[in-house]
């Protein structure tokens, strides 16, 4: 069995995109879900470059599925507060 620090491992972001894919934008954040099981499953092997590659992507679709979320809902409520 092979040991691996914590150190090594890279920040796969798995909880962040389950959120963003429940509460923010599901299309984006179904990717960075992927993306995420693909960053453990490059840790588990070792590959440092994978993972990292993975990590970035992974980061990107969760910061721009916040910021759909986000406008989505600025959008919502303006129409709501306008139809009132």
């Amino acid at each position: 069995m092979l040991s691996r620090s914590l150190s090594s491992q890279v920040r796969d972001y798995l909880s962040l995109s389950l959120f963003t894919m429940m509460y923010c934008c599901f299309p984006i954040g179904l990717f960075a879900f992927f993306y995420s099981l693909k960053v453990r499953e490059a840790n588990l092997l070792g590959d440092q470059t994978q993972a990292q590659r993975a990590s970035r992507i992974v980061r990107i679709l969760n910061v721009v599925s916040v910021i759909v979320g986000f406008v989505t809902i600025g959008i919502l409520v303006l129409v709501v507060l306008l139809a009132a």
